[in-house]
């Protein structure tokens, strides 16, 4: 399997106004920033970094922001719940959302299962994911 995806996020609104937002996706970045979720950085789109969160996408310039290394599970992804060894009820679901515990220094992985959401987090080693992540390449010839 090849990299590991990184990801931002953005805890406070940076200072410079939002010239450094992509003027088509003001919006979309003023409804998710600031927070504690993580955005999944995308191959860069020209002089903007493309990052994304589920089906949601937005572009910005390069911006102070917490980069975070991923784990291998995405916002969207089906997943089972592991037992570890009683403590947990096994069951399918997906991830609604990552977000970054800072005293921590973790990702927290919140869930859906049957449409509704979990009430608690979980920590990836408490999750197994059920999507094929492997990326085909393309043959140069």
């Amino acid at each position: 399997m090849g990299d590991k995806p990184t990801y931002a996020v953005y805890q406070r609104w940076p200072q410079n106004g939002i010239q450094w937002i992509h003027p088509e996706d003001v919006n979309t970045v003023r409804k998710l920033i600031p927070s504690r979720r993580l955005f999944r950085r995308e191959p860069d789109d020209g002089a903007y970094t493309v990052f994304s969160y589920g089906e949601r996408q937005f572009r910005v310039l390069p911006s102070m922001h917490l980069a975070v290394d991923g784990e291998g599970l995405d916002v969207g992804d089906q997943i089972e719940v592991k037992s570890q060894v009683g403590r947990n009820r096994p069951f399918v679901g997906r991830i609604r959302e990552m977000r970054w515990n800072d005293r921590y220094r973790r990702i927290e992985y919140y869930l859906t299962r049957s449409q509704q959401r979990v009430p608690r987090w979980y920590s990836w080693d408490e999750l197994q994911c059920l999507e094929n992540k492997e990326r085909v390449r393309q043959s140069d010839s």
